[in-house]
C-alpha cells in the first residue's frame, strides 16, 4: 500500500474482470488502472484500459477497506458504512474503532483477482480472527467433500432427481470423456432425457460463457423438454438465451440456431435421422443441414434413441453418421447391412456362451464363432485356451473357465459394438426397483346397440365390397382392403369420422382420397346404412362406462385416459369435468401448462389425452392406471401410449383398462391379438417396432376378406414361445448385449456411495451454511411455509434505523452490488418487506423436498452455492488467523510457544492436462480434470509445526492444546483470545517478534516439504500412479485388438484416446497443493498481562518486514 496520490477515485473497467481500481495516468485513449489485490503485495497490479471502458464506482456499505494507519504505520481492515456526496469522503468503521472520514486516496479496496498466498498475511500480521476461520474453513471442507464425492458430475448432485447408478454410470462416462459425442441408446424408460438434461446442465457448469446448446426435438415434446429443464434441473433462466429448444421440422429456427450451438442434443434422433433418405425434400434438406454442423468435431453432440439397430439399419447409419461421419458416410449402407449381419451372427452365438453351459455345447459354440472370426488374433487366442479346458471335461465352476468366458465376451463386445460411443442400459434386476413394469388389462365391455349397428353395418359393407372384387387386381384388393381396415378402425375410435368417410365415398368414390376405387355394385345401400348407424352413435354408453371406472374409485387415484382424436379427447373432458370434483380433469395440450399438474402433485387427476401425447411425453406418476378409451389399429401406438406411464420413477406396475362395445367382433378381437399374441399390456414391444409393423403389413393386408378373423389368425402366427414376438426379442437381445454398457462393480460403488452420502451431506450442509451464511456474513433465513419449512430463503439485509424505535434488522456483511452481480442467478423478484434488500429463489437441503416441491437444491452445481464457493474464495476473511491461548497447565520450555497450522487441499496437477487438451481442438479439460479426480481425489489434510519447525504428530501429547477449536468462552483448558491489532502489541511484549516474518516463511516452505516428502502423500502419489498406469494398461489391452483391424479416422481416434490415459500419469506425480494457514500461542501466561503496552513501545514487525 502506497501513500501520497490524490484524485484518485475509484472505477471499473468493462475490458476485464478485474473489479475496482483507481486511475493512476490517462494517455489519449488509454488508461492505467492500478489494482489493489491485497495488503502485503509488494507492488500493485498494473492494466492498460480503453478510457470509455471505465465507468466510476462508488463503494457500496459493507465493502471492506483497507487502511494504513500514519501514525502505527500498521494495515487496519474497516467496512464503509456510508458515502458522503458532499465531501467526497466515505465513512469507514473499524474494529474496536470509532468510525473515521476517509477520503477515496486515503484506503484500498481489494480487486477480483485473487489472494495466492495467505502466509503473506499472517507473516504481517494481516489476519481475521478464529471465528472467520472456523466457519470459512468448515464451508470449504463442505464442499471439498461435495465436489469429491460427486467424482466431479456436479449437475447431477444439484439436479432435483434421484441419483440412479445405471444413469450415474452413463453421465460419468460422457463427462469423462474430452471428446462428447454420444448416442444414449438406454431401453424406452429407463431415464434417457434425464442423462441428457444432467449433460446439458453440466456444459452449462464446464463453460458458463460459452455454452450456447440447441435442443431439436418432435414438436410435440418442446413444452416437456422445456419444463424437464426448468424443474429437474433449474435451467430455465437460460432457456431462450442460451439454451434454445427447436422443434426438428423448424427450418428456418433450426439454421438459426445450430450456427452458434456448441452442444447439439437430438431426442427422438431415429425419426430426424430418417431423413436422411427422405424423398420430401424439406425433410432431407433439414437433415443436411444437421449433419453439417454436427461435422465440426469440436462440438459436443448427444443422441437420444432407443431404436434398435435390427430392421432400421438406415436410419441407425445416419445417426451414426452424425456421431462420426468419417467413420460411418451415408454411401456406405451396404457395407453397414453387412456388418449388422455377421454381427448378428455372432450375436446370437454369443448368447450361447455362459458360464452355467456345459461343456459339450460351449466347444460347439467356440467352433461357430471361430469360423466366424477368423482373422481376430486375440479372440482365437483366447478360444485355443478356453477349447483346451474343454477338453480336460473341467467343472463349470473352474475360476480359468469363468475368467476365459468372460474376456472373450468382453473382447467380442468390444470389437463389435457399432461405435464406442453408443451407451445402451438395459433392463436388470437393479432397474426394477425404478421401473413400473406392466400389470396387465382388463377388459370393460359396454352394451351399445348404436356402436353394434355401426359395426354390423360396415360387416356387410365390406362383405359386398369383397365379393365384388373377388376377381379383380391385387391392386384393387389391396387399396379396398385399406378402406375396409380404415373405416373399422374408425368406427372403433371416433364413429363420427366413420361417418364422414362414409359420406366422402358415397359423394366421391373415384377421388384419390379414398383411395381411387370405384363404387362397386349395390355399395351405395351399404354406405348409406353405414352414415345412418353412425349418425346415431354419440359416445353416451361409453362415457358412462368410462365415468363409472374413475368416479367410482379412490379419489386419490390417478389415471390417465387416452382417445385418438382430439374431437373426441375434447368430449370425454367436457363430460367428466360436469360429474368429477372440481379441477379434477385436466386436459393435455402441447401449448398449454395447466395439465402439469397431473405429474407435479400428488392428489389424484384425471388426464385426458388425444395422440399428441402418445409419443416422447413423461407421464409417470406413481399407481397411475392407463384408460384406453379406444384401441387404434396400431400395436405401436398402443406401445407409444404404454410408454407414457411405464418409465423410470414411477415404481409401481402400470395397470391398463380397456373399452370393448360387446357388439363389435373387431374391437374384441383386435384386443385379443393386441393383449394375447403381443402381450402390449404385459411387456415392452418398443424394440419390435418395425418387425410389428411389417407384419401389421401384412394381416391387414387380408382384412377386406376375413375381416376380424384376421386377427384370430394374426394371434396364432405372432404369439406363443416360437411365434414371430418371441424370436424377434431373442434377436434383438442378442445384438442389445453386444452394444449394452453395463454398470461396473467401480461404478455402482460410486452410485451407492454418492447416494448414501448425498444425505449426510443434506443434512451437514444445513449446519455448515448456517454457521458461514447466516452466523458470520450475517444473511436471514426465511421459511416458505412456516419458520422450520424444509424450504427456505436467504434474505440480504440492511438495518432500519427509523431514529426513534430501536433499529431491526442486522446488515449483511457483503456489498450489495457484489451480491447482486455474484447472485444474480439465485435472487427472486418478488416485493419485499424490510429489513429484506433481496431474497433467493426456494432452496432446500433436502432431495427428496426439492423433486417434490421443484424448488433448487443445495449442492455444489447449483448457482447459489456455486457463487458463494467462488465469493469465498475471493473473500480474505479466514484466509488466515492468529489466537492466544491462555491455558494455565501448559507445559512448555518455551513460554509462550508457538504453533503453526497448515491446512493444505491436495489435487491432481492441472498444467500436463491442460497441455494434453490444448494439443487436440474440443478436447474438454474439465472432463479430463474428472478423470484425474477419479484416480486422486481431491483431499483435505491438516499439518501443524512447533517453533522449531518440527511436525507434532496426532499422537503428540501437545495435541491436547492445540486440538480444540477456538471458543469464545472459557473452557476446561482455559480461554482463548483472537490476536487482533491490539493483542499483537501486547503479545510482542511476551514473544520476539523481531524475526517474526522470517518464521511464517520458513514454516509455510517446511510444511510443504514435510507433506511432499514426510508424510502419507508420497505413497498416496505412488498409489494413484499405479491405479492410473493399470488403467491406461487395461485400455491399451482393451484396444489392443481394434488398433490392429483399424485404419484411418477410427485408428486415429482410438490413438488419441491412449494419449490421453498416458496424461493421467503426469496429473498424480506432482500434486497441486491450495493453503490456509493458522497460528496458536499457547501459554501460562494470560494475554491481558500486557494490555497496559502502548503501541509506541513495540518493535513493529511490518516495519520491519518492509
Amino acid at each position: 500500500m502506497r501513500k501520497g496520490r490524490t484524485n484518485h477515485p475509484f472505477v471499473e473497467s468493462s475490458e476485464n474482470g478485474c473489479g475496482i481500481g483507481k486511475v493512476i495516468s490517462i494517455d489519449g485513449e488509454t488508461a492505467t488502472v492500478e489494482y489493489f489485490r491485497s495488503p502485503v503485495d509488494d507492488e500493485p497490479v498494473r492494466r492498460q484500459v480503453a478510457t470509455h471502458s471505465l465507468t466510476r464506482k462508488l463503494l457500496h456499505p459493507e465493502t471492506r477497506a483497507y487502511y494504513r494507519n500514519p501514525e502505527t504505520d500498521s494495515i487496519e481492515v474497516g467496512r464503509v458504512l456510508h458515502y458522503q456526496k458532499d465531501d467526497d469522503l466515505y465513512l469507514v468503521r473499524f474494529p474496536n474503532d470509532q468510525p473515521r472520514m476517509l477520503s477515496s486516496d486515503e484506503f484500498e479496496v481489494r480487486c477480483r483477482l485473487p489472494i495466492a498466498e495467505p502466509t503473506d498475511h499472517l507473516a504481517s500480521q494481516v489476519n481475521e480472527t478464529a471465528f472467520w476461520h472456523s466457519a470459512r474453513s468448515g464451508f470449504v471442507r463442505h464442499l471439498l467433500e461435495q465436489h469429491g464425492t460427486s467424482g466431479g458430475l456436479s449437475a447431477l448432485l444439484s439436479s432435483s432427481i434421484e441419483i440412479v447408478a445405471h444413469q450415474a454410470s452413463v453421465i460419468r462416462r460422457v463427462l469423462m470423456d474430452p471428446f462428447q459425442r454420444y448416442l444414449l441408446a438406454d431401453e424406452v424408460g429407463l431415464g434417457k432425457t434425464i442423462e441428457a438434461g444432467v449433460l446439458i446442465k453440466q456444459f452449462t457448469l464446464d463453460d458458463p460463457d460459452d455454452h450456447g446448446t440447441i435442443v431439436i426435438v418432435p414438436e410435440s415434446l418442446r413444452v416437456q423438454w422445456q419444463q424437464e429443464l426448468t424443474h429437474r434441473f433449474h435451467l430455465g433462466a437460460l432457456i431462450g438465451k442460451s439454451i434454445h429448444i427447436v422443434p426438428s421440422h423448424n427450418e428456418n429456427e433450426l439454421q438459426a440456431r445450430l450456427h452458434d450451438a456448441r452442444m447439439i442434443v437430438i431426442d427422438e434422433a431415429h425419426h430426424l435421422s430418417s431423413w436422411a433418405w427422405s424423398s420430401d425434400l424439406t425433410e432431407k434438406a433439414i437433415f443436411d443441414r444437421v449433419a453439417s454442423s454436427t461435422e465440426d468435431l469440436q462440438r459436443r453432440v448427444l443422441l437420444l434413441s432407443a431404436t434398435p439397430v435390427l430392421h432400421n439399419e438406415k436410419s441407425f447409419l445416419a445417426m451414426l453418421h452424425l456421431l462420426d461421419p468419417q467413420v460411418y458416410p451415408l454411401d456406405s449402407l451396404d457395407t453397414f447391412k453387412q456388418r449388422v449381419q455377421l454381427r448378428q451372427e455372432i450375436a446370437e452365438r454369443m448368447m450361447d456362451l455362459r458360464e452355467d453351459e456345459s461343456n459339450f455345447f460351449l466347444g460347439d459354440t467356440l467352433e461357430v464363432l471361430g469360423d466366424l472370426l477368423t482373422h481376430d488374433r486375440e479372440f482365437q487366442t483366447l478360444r485355443e485356451q478356453l477349447a483346451k479346458l474343454i477338453e480336460e471335461d473341467v467343472d463349470e465352476q473352474d475360476n480359468n473357465r469363468i475368467q476365459l468366458i468372460r474376456s472373450i465376451r468382453t473382447h467380442v463386445s468390444d470389437m463389435w459394438r457399432l461405435h464406442r460411443r453408443i451407451l445402451r442400459s438395459r433392463r436388470t434386476d437393479s432397474t426394477s426397483a425404478y421401473l413400473p413394469g406392466r400389470g396387465g388389462s382388463k377388459r370393460i365391455t359396454y352394451a351399445c346397440d348404436n356402436e353394434k349397428g355401426l359395426a354390423e353395418a360396415i360387416e356387410r359393407w365390406r362383405l359386398n365390397v369383397s365379393a365384388f372384387l373377388f376377381s379383380a387386381e391385387d391392386q384393387e384388393k389391396k387399396v379396398a382392403s385399406e378402406l375396409a381396415r380404415v373405416m373399422d378402425e374408425l368406427a372403433s375410435c371416433e364413429p363420427r369420422q366413420a361417418f364422414e368417410m362414409a359420406s366422402t365415398r358415397l359423394r366421391e368414390g373415384d377421388s384419390k382420397a379414398i383411395g381411387s376405387l370405384p363404387l362397386c355394385v349395390d355399395e351405395a345401400d351399404a354406405l348409406q346404412r353405414i352414415i345412418r348407424a353412425a349418425r346415431d352413435c354419440d359416445h353416451a354408453a361409453r362415457l358412462q362406462k368410462l365415468y363409472q371406472l374413475v368416479g367410482a374409485g379412490d379419489e386419490q387415484v390417478s389415471y390417465v385416459v387416452f382417445a385418438s382424436e382430439p374431437e373426441t379427447a375434447d368430449l370425454i373432458y367436457e363430460f367428466l369435468e360436469l360429474r368429477l370434483p372440481k379441477d379434477r380433469v385436466l386436459r393435455h395440450s402441447t401449448t398449454r401448462f395447466e395439465w402439469m399438474q397431473f405429474k407435479s402433485e400428488h392428489r389424484g387427476y384425471v388426464l385426458v389425452c388425444d395422440r399428441a401425447a402418445e409419443e416422447g411425453l413423461n407421464l409417470q406418476k406413481r399407481g397411475a392406471c392407463a384408460i384406453h378409451y379406444d384401441l387404434p389399429f396400431s400395436p405401436n401406438r398402443i406401445e407409444q401410449r404404454m410408454g407414457r406411464l411405464d418409465r423410470f420413477g414411477s415404481g409401481m406396475p402400470v395397470q391398463s383398462a380397456v373399452l370393448v362395445c360387446e357388439g363389435s367382433a373387431v374391437q374384441k378381437r383386435w384386443f385379443d391379438l393386441v393383449d394375447g399374441a403381443l402381450g402390449v399390456f404385459n411387456r415392452s414391444i418398443a424394440s419390435l417396432q418395425y418387425v410389428i409393423e411389417d407384419a401389421m403389413q401384412d394381416v391387414l393386408s387380408g382384412f377386406l376378406d376375413s375381416g376380424a378373423d384376421v386377427f384370430a389368425e394374426a394371434s396364432e402366427r405372432l404369439g406363443g414361445d416360437e411365434g414371430l414376438v418371441a424370436n424377434e426379442l431373442k434377436r434383438i437381445r442378442a445384438q442389445d448385449a453386444i452394444d449394452s454398457f453395463d454398470t461396473d462393480a467401480l461404478t455402482q460403488d460410486f452410485a451407492d456411495e454418492l447416494e448414501n452420502s448425498d444425505r449426510k451431506l443434506g443434512q451437514a450442509s444445513s449446519e455448515v451454511f448456517g454457521d458461514w451464511a447466516i452466523r458470520n456474513l450475517r444473511f436471514r433465513s426465511t421459511g416458505e411455509e412456516k419458520r422450520s419449512d424444509d424450504v427456505f430463503t436467504y434474505e440480504f439485509t440492511r438495518r432500519v434505523d427509523h431514529g426513534v424505535r430501536r433499529p431491526f434488522g442486522r446488515d449483511t456483511l457483503i456489498p450489495a452490488d457484489e451480491f447482486e452481480r455474484e447472485f444474480a442467478d439465485s435472487i427472486d423478484k418478488l416485493p419485499l418487506e424490510p429489513p429484506a434488500v433481496f431474497t433467493t429463489v426456494p432452496l432446500t437441503f433436502d432431495r427428496v423436498t426439492s423433486q417434490r416441491r421443484s424448488c433448487r437444491l443445495l449442492r455444489v452445481g447449483d448457482p447459489f452455492v456455486d457463487a458463494f464457493e467462488r465469493f469465498t474464495r475471493w473473500d480474505d476473511r479466514g484466509i488466515c488467523y492468529a489466537f492466544w491461548r491462555y491455558a494455565p497447565e501448559f507445559q512448555s520450555d518455551d513460554d509462550p510457544a508457538v504453533f503453526f497450522k497448515f491446512d493444505f487441499v491436495v489435487s491432481p496437477a492441472i498444467g500436463p492436462l491442460a497441455s494434453l487438451c490444448n494439443q487436440h481442438a474440443g478436447a474438454s479439460l474439465n472432463a479430463v480434470l474428472r478423470r484425474s479426480h477419479a484416480i486422486m481425489q481431491p483431499r483435505f489434510t491438516t499439518m501443524w509445526l512447533d517453533a522449531d519447525l518440527k511436525r507434532v504428530m496426532s499422537t503428540d501429547a501437545r495435541m491436547k492444546w492445540l486440538k480444540p477449536v477456538f471458543s469464545k468462552h472459557r473452557t476446561t483448558i482455559g480461554e482463548d483470545f483472537n490476536l487482533n491489532r491490539s493483542r499483537w502489541d501486547a503479545a510482542s511484549t511476551l514473544y520476539d517478534m523481531s524475526l517474526w516474518r522470517d518464521r511464517c516463511m520458513a514454516a509455510r516452505e517446511r510444511s510443504e516439504k514435510l507433506l511432499r516428502e514426510q508424510s502419507g502423500l508420497p505413497k498416496w502419489s505412488e498409489e494413484c500412479i499405479e491405479k492410473a498406469t493399470h488403467q491406461a494398461s487395461q485400455v491399451q489391452q482393451q484396444f489392443r485388438s481394434r488398433l490392429a483391424m483399424a485404419s484411418g479416422q477410427t485408428r486415429s481416434s482410438l490413438e488419441v484416446e491412449l494419449q490421453f490415459e498416458s496424461g493421467l500419469l503426469d496429473a498424480q506425480a506432482e500434486p497441486f497443493l491450495t493453503l490456509k494457514v493458522g497460528r496458536l500461542f499457547p501459554s501460562r501466561k494470560h494475554c491481558r498481562i500486557a494490555s497496559n503496552h502502548t503501541p509506541s513501545q513495540r518493535t513493529n514487525p511490518l516495519t520491519k518486514a518492509a
